[in-house]
């Protein structure tokens, strides 16, 4: 009978079941020892509480269920483990230990593992099965560092991944749990050193047959209710997928693996200038950040040899930015959305081979959505003539680009049986802008204010690309697909009320506004709804229109000659160029004399912005 040894962080390892509840159950409430063989019947429920560990000496059979209740469970089998039940741990968030426990399912086989068809090993955090307790991994640092290495183009020996994109800071095993040399006293467990690892007894392999998922495994194949998986915790940082079993064979025979997406970020509703980028990285109260839960698990195996045949990886999406929409009264109203997270990612490293025996699908994750982004602006004050009223400025987050290299290194056999489906790049968020009604006047024979003008750029949709090795196939008729970008939404303000006649006549109010309209452009301006043209004096600089305002005049000093200067970022009439000066301690944007200075027509809204 094949056998498995698996590492995992959560994520869920399934197969069909046909269990129905289980009527009999009983509990585990300390550490405890067995020292003969132990069976968990095919009716049976354990419960492990309070993060209790459970030694078996002899051999451990599962046909029953074995769960978790208030930490984590963990299981070490001395002799060989099989399990034809399920192995299934929720945590919630109020059971976290305050050491920083983010454990779900830890299994330290010794022995052959085996997991029959009809198996479940489920958890909302962190799975881990290993050869010895010293390979597990402990602290969040170990899970960021093994995420990040996940994606760097390294690792020595033969290789199949990452499908890396930006490459993080380099990180190195160095830095992970290792076994320590130790006597040879126990043949179950070869020693090692942390420099050159002792060649294992060639009979420890193992291998899984069956099907691996998150929450719902096979789409077309749900996980009974009775194993009622949770969301996974949002304390959970760094999203791993780790199998590290450097003295055996891992066989993925047969097999299905779905990868959990990463977490949305949260939205941020409340306030007037508002940077959802920037608040995703700060760090909660558990020094977790949204910048990094956005980004989908990871997959990291590392063995002694891989073997593949008929497997199947489904790599999560990645979590969605945050929306961003400020209060009512802003003066002005700023709101950017936060950026798509990144797919989930994959690497494989062995010792000696990694041979692709039968086919190998890779169905890359679709990168994170934008956020969406609504900004409004307040209504001006009452003055003669009323005040103008505030702007709102809006930007829909960017989809996650999808930009993806498939890595090999080392004579990795069966590449041609390698096939890689479509890629998706994530949508860019909307952007939606209320700018305020201008003031109403408070004199007669005073105009009422003009309203503020919105700025509405929604988010890119995420590009895409692959480049993979030789040999290495497409899915049938796949096409890959960039994200869709957002789209502009506005409604144009408001003009404040006139002032009624000195002589008596009756004020005159504004035109009802229009309703929000949807615009497909990358970015558009709502301003006044009058009609008609205006006009604007500009200076002519490197054949851009930049309204004269925006500049002051500076005597000769060490220009020699009146030369403009300005104290801030300038833009042109069509807010499609900004310029600093280019030359603050010298002529500036150009002498007076040489800089074209002209007055143009402009539409009525591009009159209100600079006005």
């Amino acid at each position: 009978m094949p056998k498995i040894i698996l590492i995992s962080l959560a994520v869920i390892l399934a197969a069909f079941l046909g269990y129905q509840n289980f009527n009999s159950s009983s509990s585990i409430d300390k550490d405890t020892v067995i020292s003969g063989d132990y069976k968990i019947g095919k009716d049976k429920t354990i419960v492990v509480r309070n993060g209790s560990k459970v030694v078996v000496k002899g051999k451990t059979e599962i046909a029953g269920s074995l769960r978790c209740e208030n930490g984590a469970i963990k299981l070490e089998t001395q002799g060989d483990l099989k399990v034809t039940g399920a192995i299934v741990c929720n945590r919630d968030k109020g059971d976290k230990k305050p050491s920083g426990d983010e454990q779900g399912i830890n299994i330290i086989a010794k022995g052959d593992f085996d997991f029959e068809k009809d198996s479940v090993l489920a958890s909302n955090a962190h799975i881990q099965i290993v050869e010895s307790e010293d390979l597990l991994l402990q602290t969040q640092e170990d899970f960021k560092n093994a995420f990040n290495e996940t994606a760097q183009d390294s690792g020595e020996g033969f290789r199949i991944g990452p499908l890396f994109n930006n490459i993080p800071k380099q990180t190195t095993f160095d830095n992970l749990p290792q076994l320590q040399i130790t006597p040879q006293t126990d043949t179950n467990l070869p020693a090692v050193s942390l420099i050159k690892t002792v060649q294992a007894d060639n009979s420890k392999r193992g291998a899984f047959r069956g099907k691996i998922g998150q929450s719902w495994g096979n789409p077309n194949d749900k996980l009974p209710g009775w194993v009622d998986l949770k969301d996974i915790p949002r304390y959970l940082d760094y999203l791993l997928f780790w199998v590290n079993m450097p003295n055996r064979t891992l066989e993925l025979y047969d097999s299905v693996i779905f990868t959990p997406n990463g977490h949305d970020a949260k939205d941020i509703l409340g306030g007037c200038d508002i940077n959802a980028p920037d608040a995703e990285k700060i760090k909660d109260e558990n020094d977790d950040t949204d910048a990094v839960k956005k980004n989908a698990m990871r997959m990291r195996a590392r063995a002694k040899v891989i073997k593949v045949k008929n497997f199947h990886l489904f790599l999560g999406d990645g979590g969605k930015g945050g929306d961003a929409v400020t209060d009512k009264n802003c003066r002005p109203g700023k709101a950017i959305a936060g950026h798509g997270g990144n797919a989930a990612n994959f690497k494989w490293t062995a010792q000696e081979n990694i041979d692709i025996v039968g086919s190998f699908f890779i169905y890359p994750g679709k990168g994170g959505d934008g956020g969406k982004a609504i900004a409004y602006g307040d209504k001006g004050d009452p003055g003669c003539p009323g005040k103008t009223g505030f702007n709102a400025t809006a930007k829909g987050g960017w989809g996650a680009p999808n930009h993806r290299v498939l890595s090999a290194t080392g004579d990795v056999g069966g590449l041609q049986n390698i096939y890689i489906d479509q890629m998706v790049g994530g949508n860019g968020g909307d952007a939606e802008v209320y700018p305020g009604e201008g003031g109403d006047a408070d004199k007669c024979d005073c105009k009422g204010g003009k309203p503020g003008t919105g700025y509405a750029t929604p988010g890119k949709g995420g590009d895409v690309s692959l480049k993979y090795p030789p040999g290495v196939q497409r899915g049938v008729g796949v096409k890959d697909v960039k994200g869709e970008d957002g789209k502009a939404v506005g409604q144009k303000g408001l003009l404040g009320k006139d002032g009624s006649a000195c002589g008596g006549d009756k004020s005159v109010t504004a035109k009802p506004s229009p309703s929000p309209k949807k615009v497909d452009t990358t970015s558009q301006n709502f301003g006044d709804q009058n009609p008609g043209q205006a006009s604007i004096e500009v200076l002519v600089i490197n054949g851009q229109n930049f309204p004269s305002k925006q500049f002051r005049v500076a005597s000769p000093d060490e220009c020699g000659a009146l030369h403009y200067h300005a104290d801030l970022e300038v833009s042109s009439v069509d807010l499609k160029t900004h310029m600093n000066d280019p030359n603050p301690s010298g002529c500036g944007f150009g002498k007076v004399a040489e800089i074209v200075k002209k007055t143009i027509s402009i539409s009525q809204e591009q009159a209100y912005v600079w006005q």
